[in-house]
């Protein structure tokens, strides 16, 4: 999960969201099964014939099933990143990369936490690695974009379903009660960061009066 941060905070970075999200699942992987092997021993994690260890949708399935509904935004997190690492070499030729982020900076902080909860590791002590959202263009948040017309307006069908998978992930979440946001918001000030809610964040894809990009 460094390597992560690392790659996405360098200034020029050629597939920076492709590389990002590939090493983060990764990350995942990892930290499910090793829960899977500390918590969940009659869990077989390889099997016998071909040596290949068990897939990580049903590892994040066992986990999910485990921890509950305090997982749920968590595992919701996890899996629209999964299904933007299986797809994107293939469909998304536009530029989401900022919604994205914000799904891969929840995960970052997800990922910190489970690692403190459950194995006691301290990752905020190890290395204070922050993404940045600056550069030379004016910043946007993932809710600017998703509520902005001329973002998506002529995205491909791929890219529409995956920013519907968003929303009906989100409506899910919130329709069980659960406000903890799959997606973090973020905006340059000086004092906080806005909070955003899984209703924020359905009102934004389905906004029918956008306003424009400036």
């Amino acid at each position: 999960m460094f390597a992560a941060i690392e790659i996405h905070n360098k200034p020029i970075f050629e597939y920076r969201y492709e590389v990002c999200v590939l090493v983060a699942i990764n990350a995942w992987e990892l930290a499910l099964k090793a829960y899977i092997a500390k918590e969940l021993k009659h869990v077989r994690l390889h099997r016998k014939k071909d040596g290949t260890s068990k897939p990580f949708p049903e590892c994040l399935a066992c986990v999910a099933s485990k921890l509950g509904k305090s997982f749920e935004p968590v595992r919701c997190n996890i899996d629209l990143l999964y299904e933007y690492r299986n797809k994107v070499a293939h469909f998304y030729s536009e530029s989401i990369g900022i919604v994205v982020l914000g799904l891969l900076k929840t995960s970052v902080l997800f990922f910190s936490e489970f690692m403190e909860t459950h194995f006691s590791e301290r990752l905020y002590e190890t290395a204070n690695l922050i993404l940045l959202p600056i550069g030379f263009n004016k910043p946007m948040s993932p809710i600017d974009f998703l509520s902005n017309e001329s973002a998506t307006k002529e995205a491909s069908r791929e890219v529409k379903q995956f920013l519907d998978s968003i929303k009906k992930t989100s409506e899910t979440l919130q329709n069980q009660g659960i406000e903890d946001s799959i997606i973090v918001n973020y905006s340059i000030g000086l004092i906080n960061e806005s909070r955003i809610k899984n209703a924020d964040l359905i009102a934004a894809i389905n906004n029918q009066d956008a306003q424009k990009t400036s």
